[in-house]
């Protein structure tokens, strides 16, 4: 990524403004600077370091907050057929 020119291209010109002014503070080039913020938290871009689950029932892989949800609406518990009480 050339260090000018860039910013019209890419991105808005106030957050390309901030980008070259942080990697300026760091010592860094634009390139340098954009590649230690992608590598350094690689869990940001994996749905915020969320674990993934297989359902036990049809295999699905969701994520393991949405286990009970998926569990509620795919596989609800047969509802036990007993007579009305009197």
């Amino acid at each position: 990524m050339p260090e000018r020119g860039w910013v019209a291209l890419t991105v808005r010109e106030r957050v390309g403004l901030r980008v070259k002014e942080l990697a300026r503070t760091h010592g860094l080039t634009v390139s340098d600077y954009l590649e230690r913020l992608v590598t350094t938290r690689p869990e940001a871009r994996s749905s915020m370091g969320e674990g993934w689950a297989t359902c036990s029932l049809c295999g699905v892989r969701l994520k393991e907050r949405n286990v009970s949800e998926h569990m509620a609406k795919v596989h609800p518990r047969p509802v036990d057929s007993q007579p009305p009480r009197p």
